[in-house]
């Protein structure tokens, strides 16, 4: 279309707009005279009824491009902005072009220099281009292309300085891959889109010519000209139709109405489609923009011919209507990451119902006829209907919405990033119903079953540590009280040896269990844990035993591992662990697939960590790395799942542990050790920022900044901060919570002591004392902070001088470890841990001038590190 064609629309779109409705005919039959086309595109522009609007952004934004490629100057590539000189140009848009530059200052970079077109430096122009900046300013993804920086010229016109991409059009570089090659480079470009939706952006104008692929294969979303910002005033909630690409905009862009984050699913989803097919979804002149308009709002797609759920995939993404595409980016990235692993899809063709009520809509009147005689025919029928079988059918519909659809709708979303805060409302909406069904289900054992299963899966949303999760531990035990209650309700109704109810009290008992011991209830979740293994043993002695059964017991027999580990029951915990591995290894026989595999890394994590306990830390390693190689392998086929990334950082941050730990036992490799803490913290942090809700996730990430700080002591103060806040962030009934924040406390006060700062490093120990509201010492968690903090206390007192209080302090530590020395043969950490405090207690009383009593605690630390020595050169010169 030449500039003298569109300078002709303007013109009769301005003139038409402004005559009153009733009077547009006459002006169009003025105007077009027997130029039937120009009046067929001015009329398809007016259906929309859009206004100024329309004609200054629809026309305006074009015909600027055309005039603006016309009047571009051809001295261009001489100019310099600011420390920028202009190469070539490179691209262009409807405000402006972009070119190739170089920065001259200091050091030379290759950057992409974005100006206003000469003449078009409007308030309008200039608005856009300022929004640009603003949006880019919000975006760091690796996908994105950057804003490095901007400037104005010496005329006051603003430019903008971005990454340069040196790439190609995605549906050219996907041109030589396969199939599946070409949607895991698609899930990419999601990655990117997701991401800036997630911080209230709305691209609005993908297509392939805005989405490069460098040589390395990693996708760049370029111009961010129109993009809109989700958060800001419901004005500017209109797009023009250039100031799009018709051929890949939505059918609620095209017709100027609201537009959400469905726009740009819609856009994703064409994009896909030329990808795959090679063509676009729609058979129309791309030259006429009426055509392109008229089928993207009422054609329906061609298939792409792709096959089954794949075409399905693509036929959802492109709907007409925004509510009937997928609800994010990310849940149709997860479709196509599920047809990857050959898993269902969310997407299904157009229902029965659907297409039924598509037919009512045409046909009102004959329709309302046919009910009309259908309804008195059967009025007698209806009216017969007994209120119990109404009743009946109500029950119905609450149960399947309070069991059915809870399991299915949150087994669909728990891996999704950013899903805790739907799974909440999941909660909310579920919980309601549950209380009042447990009181009819005495009767009905499937329900009972169902509604056990239920306050489960709440529970693990309300406050489960390790599952993604609202923080609400005291909830979430409430929740699976009123779970196990109901499994032992069904077990007295039939507890026979191959009752199929064994396995859910087992699963309810075990993990009811864990949750006790995460709260520092060891000995009723140890209790709980040991009832519930009993429930299932007799189906695994009678040959009986299904898949879920071996799953039950090994998810037992690892609880029981991690809490004989924290009881320095070295051996016991590690035969546990080696039960589990066992137990899940013949699960994983009987149910191949991902979530099996999934399951057993979980459990290699365990028992790696109770053989490094045993003092075998190669073979603890080796587990480790098993469980890790497990989860990368995972992650290449389900790069999604949330639950599998933590699985992999928290192998990463145990085997950063093994090769090296300043404060306990490790192969000392430092230099191995640093990559995988910091891989670790990435993950986490990248948990945390895709579902900010997620306490778990934030929990984890606290955790391992807190190790990091360990390896870095030059950024140990920082690292410690921002560890505290993540903690202090929790809810305050979280389990470990307050615990944490007292270790880090304490952390922050020995740092402080080494540096002599003393009344800081009082402070911080008075602050931790504060967190630690008791002390239980059959609570196993507690236990252990009471040693820190009695240790740093101690270390205080040597460093000012007070001798005494240091060895009363160590004494206390002494005394609540020393009923473990029998366990120091077995349990390397708490051997040395023993040794550490007989060795403290030596220097102590060496300040004391009591040469006799120091000698004799140095024996003593001698004598129990003795079995241990040479397996840790750096705690032997710790204790020596």
């Amino acid at each position: 279309m030449t500039p003298e064609r569109w300078r002709r629309i303007k013109d009769v779109l301005e003139e038409t707009e402004t005559a009153p409705p009733s009077e547009r005919a006459s002006v169009l039959d003025r105007l077009c005279a027997d130029d039937s086309e120009l009046r067929n595109e001015v009329e398809t522009y007016l259906e929309n009824d859009r206004g100024e609007t329309l004609i200054r952004e629809i026309v305006g934004d074009f015909a600027a491009t055309v005039l603006a490629s016309a009047s571009e100057p051809s001295d261009a590539r001489q100019q310099q902005f600011g420390r920028y000189q202009v190469t070539r140009r490179i691209g262009q848009g409807g405000m402006g072009a972009v070119y190739e530059a170089v920065r001259v200052d200091d050091f030379h970079k290759k950057v992409a220099l974005k100006i206003i077109h000469q003449g078009l430096d409007s308030d309008y122009a200039r608005t856009r281009f300022l929004q640009e900046r603003q949006v880019l300013a919000t975006l760091e993804h690796p996908y994105i292309a950057r804003l490095l920086d901007g400037g104005q010229t010496e005329e006051g016109s603003p430019y903008l300085v971005l990454e340069f991409v040196d790439g190609v059009p995605v549906t050219e570089y996907c041109a030589p891959l396969d199939r599946d090659a070409r949607i895991r480079l698609f899930l990419k470009i999601c990655a990117a889109v997701q991401y800036a939706h997630n911080n209230l952006v709305v691209h609005r104008d993908l297509k392939p010519a805005n989405i490069l692929v460098t040589p390395a294969g990693d996708p760049k979303l370029l111009d961010f000209g129109i993009a809109k910002l989700l958060d800001s005033d419901a004005s500017a909630t209109r797009t023009g139709f250039a100031a799009l690409t018709p051929e890949y905009a939505s059918p609620e862009q095209v017709r100027g109405e609201t537009i959400g984050t469905a726009s740009d699913v819609y856009s994703l989803g064409v994009v896909l489609y030329e990808m795959l097919a090679g063509r676009r979804p729609y058979r129309v002149d791309a030259t006429s923009v009426a055509d392109i308009a008229r089928a993207v709002c009422e054609a329906q797609p061609d298939r792409a011919g792709l096959g089954g759920d794949l075409d399905n995939i693509l036929a959802m993404a492109l709907r007409k209507e925004p509510a009937r595409r997928y609800a994010s980016v990310q849940d149709f990235a997860a479709d196509l990451e599920h047809f990857l692993a050959h898993r269902p899809v969310l997407a299904r063709p157009d229902s029965f119902a659907y297409r039924a009520s598509k037919f009512l809509r045409r046909n009102r009147v004959a329709v309302a006829a046919a009910v009309l005689l259908i309804g008195t025919l059967s009025g007698a029928l209806v009216v017969t209907l007994r209120a119990e079988r109404r009743e009946r059918a109500r029950f119905n519909q609450v149960r399947q919405l309070a069991t059915k659809f809870l399991f299915e709708f949150d087994r669909d979303i728990r891996q999704l990033p950013g899903a805790t805060a739907a799974r909440e409302k999941l909660v909310s909406t579920a919980l309601q119903q549950l209380d009042s069904l447990a009181a009819d289900s005495a009767d009905d054992p499937t329900l009972t079953a169902e509604l056990a299963q239920a306050y489960l899966s709440i529970g693990e949303v309300q406050g489960v540590p390790g599952t993604p999760n609202l923080g609400h531990t005291d909830q979430a035990e409430q929740s699976y009280r009123k779970a196990a209650a109901l499994a032992r309700r069904l077990l007295a109704v039939d507890g026979s040896p191959t009752s199929p109810y064994r396995l859910l009290a087992c699963t309810m008992n075990t993990r009811h269990g864990q949750l006790l011991s995460s709260m520092g209830r060891a000995a009723e979740g140890r209790a709980l844990i040991v009832q519930g293994l009993s429930y299932i043993e007799p189906k695994l002695s009678s040959g009986k035993a299904l898949a879920a059964d071996y799953r039950a017991a090994a998810n037992g027999h690892v609880y029981l591992s991690r809490m004989d580990h924290l009881a320095f029951r070295a051996h016991s915990s590690s035969v546990e662990a080696a039960q589990a591995v066992a137990l899940m290894r013949k699960y994983q026989q009987l149910s191949p697939g991902i979530r099996p595999r999934i399951d057993l890394a979980r459990i290699l994590l365990q028992a790696g960590d109770a053989a490094v306990t045993e003092g075998n830390l190669a073979l603890g390693l080796a587990r480790i790395k098993e469980s890790a190689e497990a989860r990368e392998a995972i992650r290449k086929e389900l790069p999604r799942d949330t639950e599998n990334l933590r699985g992999l950082a928290l192998a990463d941050e145990w085997i950063s542990s093994i090769l090296f730990d300043p404060t306990g036992v490790s192969l000392g490799r430092e230099t191995e050790a640093r990559p995988l803490i910091e891989e670790s913290i990435r993950l986490f942090r990248q948990l945390v920022n895709e579902d900010p809700r997620n306490a778990s996730a934030r929990d984890d990430l606290a955790l391992n900044i807190t190790q990091l700080a360990e390896l870095e002591p030059q950024n140990a103060d920082r690292l410690l901060r921002e560890s505290l806040s993540l903690f202090e962030s929790l809810p305050p009934a979280y389990a470990g919570r307050d615990r944490h924040i007292g270790l880090i406390l304490c952390d922050l006060a020995s740092r402080m002591r080494r540096e002599n700062r003393l009344p800081e490093a009082r402070a911080f120990l008075a602050d931790a004392e504060k967190k630690y509201a008791r002390d239980n010492p059959a609570d196993q968690l507690a236990r252990g902070d009471f040693l820190v903090l009695w240790n740093e206390q101690a270390e205080f007192a040597l460093q000012t001088g007070d001798a005494k209080a240091a060895t009363a302090a160590w004494m206390r530590v002494w005394n609540r470890l020393s009923p473990s020395l029998a366990a120091a043969k077995e349990d390397m950490p708490a051997a040395f841990q023993i040794a550490n405090c007989a060795s403290s207690l030596a220097r102590a009383f060496a300040k004391l001038n009591d040469a006799a009593e120091a000698a004799r605690w140095k024996a003593k630390s001698t004598e129990i590190w003795q079995p241990w020595k040479g397996r840790d050169p750096r705690a032997d010169r710790r204790l020596d």
